[in-house]
């Protein structure tokens, strides 16, 4: 997929597989209001403060979501029925999304990053990327 904005890449995702990649986003949207949504690596992206939260692909068969393994190692044993790589969770159905566990697992990734010295005070940059996006206005800023 090479969408060149959030909207556009959502757009050409259909079917069940658009649901799933909905519902993850949401519910990173809950968990981190001022998270920055763009597109980077073919994969929707998104930052706090220009560190890494989460990123979010959605593949022929499934829609994958990476996250830091040190937050994943936290919960693979939990997540035993899903798909899980070294950094990401994959999700083929979307009976087999159980938002409060991935609500619980998006606030410790959102925990780990807000521990990293600098973060809160924005000292790591901010990201600036043409195809970031205002999710409350849909538009770029």
């Amino acid at each position: 997929m090479s969408a060149s904005s959030p909207s556009a890449y959502r757009a050409d995702v259909s079917g069940e597989l658009r649901e799933i990649l909905e519902s993850v986003r949401s519910l990173i949207f809950e968990v981190a209001p001022t998270v920055h949504e763009g597109v980077k690596y073919g994969m929707l992206h998104y930052s706090l403060n220009g560190v890494t939260l989460a990123s979010l692909a959605a593949q022929k068969h499934y829609v994958s979501l990476y996250l830091d393994p040190q937050v994943l190692d936290q919960y693979r044993v939990s997540l035993a029925k899903l798909s899980v790589g070294k950094s990401c969770l994959r999700y083929r159905q979307l009976s087999q999304l159980e938002p409060e566990r991935l609500r619980k697992i998006l606030k410790t990734a959102v925990q780990h990053i807000t521990a990293k010295p600098g973060v809160l005070e924005g000292d790591r940059g901010f990201n600036t990327s043409e195809n970031t996006v205002s999710p409350e206005r849909g538009e770029r800023y």
